[in-house]
This record gives C-alpha cells, sequence and structure tokens, in this order.
C-alpha cells in the first residue's frame, strides 16, 4: 500500500521540474516605438508649415487642404527664416529644384522701355526772322543732318530790304573807288554794318556770298543747322508763316 504522504511529495516535486522546463516568454523591446495611432496623427499646411492641425481640414490661410505629417513628433514650429515643405507640398506648390552650376544664359529677353536723350546734347531751332517757309531741307522726324546743313529755307522782307541795303553799298564802294580815304572808309563801314546784320540773323557766310556774287537778293534764304544730330520734332510745315522766335525744330546728338 504506497503512503499518501509520500505520493503527493512526489506529484509536487514534478509539477516544480515541469514549471522550470518551460522557456520564458522575450523581454519586450524598451527601445521600440509603437506605431502612431491614427487618433495621434498631425496635418499640416504644404505653403504655411506653423499651420499645423490634430484633424484634416483647410489651412485658414491659403484654403489649401492639409496633408499628413510624415513622421509624428518631428513637427516643430518653423523659425520665420526656415520654411519646410512635405513631397506633397512640393509638388502642389509647383517647386523644382536643380543643381548650381556655371552656363552661359541662352535665349532672348524682349521687354519694353523708354529711350530718353541726353538734355545737354538738346539744340531748339527757332526762327530768326520772321517770313514764310518756302522749302524744308528737314521735313521729317527722325531724319539726321550734318552742322552747317541747310534746315529751312525762308522769305523774308526784312532779309530781302537788308541784302539790298548791302548790294547797294557794295556799287556806292566801287563808284567812291578815287575819293578820299575818309570817303572810302565810310562807304566800307556801310558795307560791314549790312553784313553784319545779315550774319546777326544767322545768315551763312555762304549765303552772304551768293548775295554778293550774284548781285541780287535771294528771294528766300537757307538757315543752316547749328548742330549735327537727329530731328527729334519738326514743328513747322511748308508755306507756314512763321514769327521771330517760334520754335521749329528739336535736334539731339543721339551717337
Amino acid at each position: 500500500m504506497i503512503d499518501r504522504r509520500a505520493l503527493a511529495s512526489l506529484l509536487t516535486l514534478l509539477a516544480l521540474a515541469n514549471a522550470c522546463a518551460r522557456k520564458a516568454p522575450p523581454a519586450a523591446d524598451a527601445a521600440t516605438t509603437p506605431a502612431p495611432s491614427p487618433a495621434a496623427r498631425k496635418y499640416q499646411c504644404p505653403m504655411h508649415p506653423q499651420v499645423i492641425s490634430d484633424a484634416p481640414g483647410k489651412c485658414p490661410i491659403c484654403r489649401m487642404e492639409l496633408v499628413p505629417v510624415s513622421e509624428v513628433g518631428a513637427v516643430a514650429t518653423p523659425s520665420a527664416a526656415a520654411v519646410r515643405l512635405s513631397p506633397e507640398g512640393v509638388r502642389a506648390a509647383g517647386i523644382a529644384t536643380v543643381a548650381v552650376e556655371r552656363a552661359t544664359l541662352a535665349g532672348a529677353i524682349r521687354t519694353v522701355g523708354t529711350i530718353e536723350p541726353d538734355e545737354t546734347e538738346l539744340t531748339r531751332v527757332a526762327a530768326r526772322v520772321a517770313g514764310r517757309i518756302e522749302k524744308l531741307y528737314a521735313d521729317y522726324t527722325g531724319q539726321v543732318v550734318a552742322a552747317g546743313a541747310p534746315l529751312y529755307a525762308v522769305y523774308s522782307p526784312e532779309l530781302v530790304a537788308t541784302q539790298r541795303e548791302l548790294l547797294l553799298a557794295i556799287e556806292n564802294r566801287k563808284k567812291l573807288a578815287g575819293a578820299s580815304a575818309d570817303t572810302v572808309r565810310s562807304a566800307d563801314d556801310l558795307v560791314s554794318a549790312a553784313r553784319e546784320r545779315l550774319r546777326l540773323w544767322s545768315v551763312a557766310p555762304r549765303e552772304i556770298s551768293a548775295i554778293e556774287a550774284g548781285g541780287e537778293p535771294l528771294y528766300a534764304v537757307a538757315f543752316s543747322s547749328p548742330r549735327g544730330g537727329t530731328v527729334l520734332e519738326k514743328k513747322v510745315v511748308l508755306g507756314e508763316y512763321v514769327t521771330e522766335g517760334q520754335e521749329l525744330y528739336l535736334l539731339a546728338d543721339l551717337t
């Protein structure tokens, strides 16, 4: 007959041996971060990274759709000098990048602008004597004229009268060729005075020589350009009556 106490002790030892033989379950890795739950996901505006929300929606600034942040806890409020965009935000903003390199710019750039001439190179040509415009040598805007080239020709009763005075003074001097020195000097003074009046009206020396050589007044006297340049403005037409000091042309040196 088996002793009950011995049997109970044997069963207890077998139970302990079986418990020790079992493998203990592996310990959890403390460094393993659990996957974020849907409730912990953050949403951010692609254009305004400072806008962060716990739920989907629209940005209160630009009304763009908020996009999920790729990593919870990696979003920090950016400074004013830093802008961070998610890949979705880069695509939404249409941003493209390329490596910086030295290269020659190709292609033409077309634009509009206004060209202003140097004001120190402007010349206004005014009528030196009243009369009627008989000819325009510079007859359109943009025409290039040379210094000393004729601009216009004018008929003026004053010019005709002064030419006659010059021719009469020259004729009188010829008649007094054998007179006393004082008389000849006085005749020379009359010729010089008539020439000076024409010169003060800006009549070119070649025009004065043509008057003296021809022996007749010129019906229309040509006036020359005081400088070379381009006609920016033409303010007179053929046949127009002009007054002394009236502006006729605006010239500019555009070189």
